[in-house]
């Protein structure tokens, strides 16, 4: 109920390079005809990042409290997936928008995302990933289904080697954002 003042996102952000309105999830909500107004946006870079409070504990005391929930390169980093998805699922208003970003479990992925990323370029500290907890689109769309999510968007996000600019792409084999809106 009442007006909104802009956008109100939970962000739950691990990483993104440049300002937050650059960030492909933040086009994503645009999309989705969110007006996005960036005095509400939260950005956290890797090193200086303090988790306060995890989702799981947010969902206990602001449910259904955000128009849009923003999931970056989270998801393949938890030990129970199900519990984070029904978290943030829970902060969502009914109508409001999920968008998640994550790696695809893919032969693309692993080439790129762990063994190019972490020993050839060492962007990423080895170990930093794990295959076998990349999450395909469809392992994300049952259990959000179940909480009343149906997805409407899926793009890959793709790094130009050159520029070092990310954008969306049509290629969904590594880096993917999914968009899921929550049942009216």
């Amino acid at each position: 109920g009442g007006q909104r003042d802009g956008l109100r996102a939970g962000l739950l952000w691990r990483h993104v390079h440049g300002g937050a309105e650059d960030a492909p999830a933040v086009r994503e909500l645009v999309l989705a005809g969110l007006p996005v107004d960036h005095r509400h946006l939260c950005h956290a870079e890797v090193q200086d990042l303090d988790v306060v409070l995890l989702p799981e504990h947010l969902a206990q005391t602001h449910i259904a409290a955000y128009d849009a929930v923003v999931s970056l390169e989270v998801v393949e980093h938890v030990s129970d997936l199900a519990a984070f998805l029904e978290a943030i699922a829970r902060l969502v208003r009914p109508g409001g928008i999920l968008v998640i970003g994550t790696l695809n479990r893919t032969a693309k992925s692993y080439a790129l995302g762990i063994v190019g990323a972490e020993y050839v370029l060492r962007l990423l500290p080895v170990g930093t990933h794990a295959w076998n907890k990349f999450v395909k689109p469809e392992e994300l769309e049952k259990p959000l289904g179940n909480h009343g999510f149906r997805r409407e968007r899926i793009a890959g996000v793709s790094m130009n080697p050159v520029s070092w600019h990310w954008s969306l792409s049509k290629d969904v084999n590594v880096n993917y954002l999914a968009t899921f809106r929550k049942n009216d």
